[in-house]
């Protein structure tokens, strides 16, 4: 069960990097040289990343040899998939700027919404309330608990800051592009904070993401179920508030890219402060690294 996982997690990580690659070919056709080069090095970093964390790939031997010995390969591919989020994400706030996006965005929304009815409207409802910062401080709250009583004070700190710098970082981005919220439904009429990028899509992503990473490492017969249950509750919380007429499809995707990046940010540190082992037990950075 565990190398099914891995295998699906491998093609659908190599999926997103072939969207970014054609991406950034599109853009270049219809020449958007800015907007191409970073979904160029989006892809690029991504790729490198995978072949360092996949170790029947032909091409990791190339990789390795240039690496420093001292380097750990993990970190440096959870480095290089934070820095590809980031590069995604200045991708769509560039085209949000420069107002290239509003016809993608009226016409998802319009779609997304085409499904409404009052039963599909409550199950929006619910999922966007999952997402929201009281809820995941709720959740976030017991794992706490959790790594303290294990004594897992690293988890603890990695935690805990992974969701101050994503509340944090999202007001901040929110003041600095001054987006207003979508105005096609009258629903979102007493919605009054700015819309991109969306908070609770960047909350799906990295606090929820953060506590199945932090819930693998305390349980890691859980880790590929929570693993699995947390990416498709981030896909329907942000499909909640394009539904809802809460933000517009752009602005949950830089919320995803934005939060991929504070995630992999936080596992780094997961990765830097591996927990300890019972006596006897080989140690955890060298089984990570020759593993990897």
């Amino acid at each position: 069960m565990r190398n099914a996982f891995a295998r699906h997690r491998y093609v659908l990580a190599a999926g997103a990097v072939f969207i970014l690659l054609f991406g950034a070919i599109a853009d270049l056709l219809v020449g958007s040289p800015g907007d191409a080069a970073m979904l160029f090095a989006a892809s690029a970093a991504s790729a490198i990343a995978l072949m360092l964390l996949w170790p029947n790939t032909a091409l990791r031997p190339r990789f390795d040899k240039h690496l420093p010995a001292a380097w750990d390969k993990r970190l440096v591919a959870f480095a290089l998939f934070a820095f590809g989020s980031a590069a995604v994400f200045a991708k769509i706030a560039e085209d949000v700027v420069k107002h290239e996006s509003p016809g993608l965005d009226r016409a998802v929304s319009l779609w997304v919404h085409s499904f409404d009815s009052p039963a599909l409207d409550t199950i929006m409802l619910g999922l966007s309330y999952v997402g929201s910062f009281p809820v995941t401080s709720c959740v976030a709250a017991l794992v706490l608990i959790w790594c303290w009583r294990s004594r897992d004070f690293a988890a603890f700190a990695g935690l805990l800051g992974v969701i101050a710098i994503d509340e944090n970082l999202n007001h901040i981005l929110k003041d600095i592009f001054d987006r207003p919220r979508p105005t096609l439904f009258e629903e979102i009429a007493t919605l009054h904070s700015y819309s991109f990028p969306s908070g609770h899509a960047m909350a799906a992503v990295a606090n929820y993401g953060m506590i199945a990473a932090v819930v693998g490492r305390l349980a890691p017969p859980l880790r590929g179920w929570v693993n699995w249950g947390v990416a498709i509750l981030a896909l329907l919380i942000g499909l909640s508030r394009i539904y809802l007429g809460a933000h517009w499809v752009t602005d949950v995707f830089a919320g995803y890219a934005a939060g991929t990046a504070i995630l992999f940010t936080g596992i780094l540190w997961l990765e830097a402060y591996p927990p300890t082992r019972t006596a006897g037990s080989p140690p955890a950075r060298q089984r990570s690294s020759s593993g990897s």
